[in-house]
């Protein structure tokens, strides 16, 4: 997602594909109600969800060409070390973000 405001295209249609069906269900839920989120990394991800222009689809990736890449590359990096990833920590990253939003209003809020 981060990806999409880089390149300035939230405003195009977007699917999200999920491997974790937790994953999809937590996404759709922040999507509908930006409260439910539990964790920092909740926060996060409605956060960015809510710039998108139009809601995003959510989809279940089961099967087919990028589940299987996708199964190869996990197994993969479990097996031995890549330099093909690079580590990013999802949980400090949110946390800051919370963190620097505390005591502050959000955009959205801001806006009459």
């Amino acid at each position: 997602m981060s990806h999409l405001h880089a390149l300035h295209l939230t405003s195009y249609p977007l699917t999200l594909y999920h491997l974790d069906n937790e994953a999809l269900q937590r996404s759709a839920a922040l999507l509908t109600d930006h409260r439910a989120a539990r964790v920092s990394i909740d926060h996060m991800t409605a956060r960015l969800l809510s710039t998108i222009t139009a809601p995003p689809k959510f989809e279940s990736c089961v099967k087919g060409f990028f589940f299987d890449q996708m199964t190869g590359k996990l197994t993969q990096l479990a097996r031995s070390d890549s330099n093909e990833i690079v580590p990013t920590d999802l949980q400090a990253m949110a946390e800051s973000l919370m963190s620097g939003l505390a005591g502050t209003r959000t955009t959205c809020e801001n806006t009459p």
